[in-house]
Formats: structure tokens, C-alpha cells, sequence
């Protein structure tokens, strides 16, 4: 019996015995994943509303870069047609270039127009060649 007793040991199959607790150092308390979520909570509640004030500044520079990038495009029809008349999104991207942003034009006329680039709910116009973009409808 001693013997075999000896031979058990020595095998590589003999493991010694441990304590399957996890000592005091390696663990976190509660109280420790309390504070790091609480802190994670304020860095999120401070984020989000700065992520969704940058996102509408974007989407109001979009709208803006729209009109901007179809003013070449309306004197360019000015220029050929002596009227504003009959313009139209579909006119300026077959005969002006196909990458002007989508934009309407609610009102045209001989020598007026008034055109207005909406993403989302930001809506921006510009009312004639002359005149300033501006925030809202036409």
C-alpha cells in the first residue's frame, strides 16, 4: 500500500490541492464596480449630448455645401437659357454635372429664383443670385 501510495505521487497526473476561491488581491469588491460604472455613467451623460449638437452642426454644413455646390450650376443655366425658368435639379445634373447635390426649387422665374436644400429637418435657402444662404424655407 505504501508503495503504491509513492507511485501515485509521483505521476504527472498528481495535481497538488488548492483553494478554488480566489485570494483578496486578485478580485474586485463591489463597492470598487459600483465607482467604475457611476463613473463611466457621467463620461456617457456628458458625451451623447455633444455627439448629437455635432451631428446637427454637420447636417447644417451639409445643407449649406449643397446650395454652394449648385450656384455654378444656376448661372451656368442663367447663362444659357436668359431665364430661370423650367429649372430644376434633374436640368442641372444632366446638363451641368451629375454630382450637384439634391436640391428644389420651390420658385423660378425670369430673373429670380429661389432654391432649398433640406437634410432632416434642417432647411436652408438662398432667394436669388445675389442673396445670402439662409436658415428656413423660401
Amino acid at each position: 500500500m505504501r508503495q503504491l501510495l509513492l507511485d501515485l505521487r509521483a505521476t504527472d497526473h498528481a495535481r497538488p490541492i488548492t483553494d478554488s476561491r480566489p485570494s483578496r488581491e486578485a478580485a474586485f469588491t463591489l463597492i470598487e464596480l459600483v465607482v467604475v460604472m457611476a463613473v463611466i455613467g457621467v463620461l456617457v451623460a456628458i458625451a451623447i449630448p455633444s455627439y448629437i449638437q455635432i451631428e446637427g452642426r454637420a447636417r447644417e454644413a451639409t445643407a449649406q455645401e449643397n446650395l454652394r455646390s449648385a450656384v455654378p450650376a444656376i448661372a451656368l443655366y442663367f447663362s444659357d437659357n436668359h431665364t430661370y425658368v423650367g429649372i430644376s435639379h434633374a436640368v442641372l445634373t444632366t446638363n451641368y454635372g451629375a454630382g450637384i447635390a439634391p436640391v428644389t426649387f420651390p420658385t423660378a422665374a425670369a430673373t429670380a429664383y429661389c432654391v432649398e436644400s433640406t437634410i432632416d429637418t434642417r432647411t436652408f435657402s438662398k432667394n436669388g443670385p445675389e442673396a445670402p444662404i439662409v436658415a428656413g424655407n423660401c
